[in-house]
């Protein structure tokens, strides 16, 4: 992979492990969407490198399909999404 993609997996392995969680305990995954072909090649890489392995169903979502690059409340609308699903 590349060092973005490297950090992008760096990242989500120290957050899971904060939450003392597993990728096998989720059901869900919201990611950020940049909506630019760069941005969006590099994190599907770094999500495909990461949780490529799981043996389980994991869903995939993004705000962005939905409202477009809207950058501030991007947490809000992720959390927002994740509760009402």
């Amino acid at each position: 992979g590349s060092v973005a993609s490297s950090s992008h997996c760096q990242a989500m392995r120290e957050a899971l492990s904060k939450a003392d969680l597993r990728t096998s305990d989720l059901s869900y995954v919201e990611l950020h969407g940049p909506a630019t072909t760069e941005g969006d090649i590099e994190e599907f890489r770094a999500f495909s490198e990461f949780f490529g392995s799981i043996d389980s169903v994991l869903h995939v979502g993004t705000m962005t399909s939905v409202l477009g690059n809207v950058e501030v409340g991007y947490g809000l609308l992720g959390l927002l999404k994740v509760v009402y699903a």
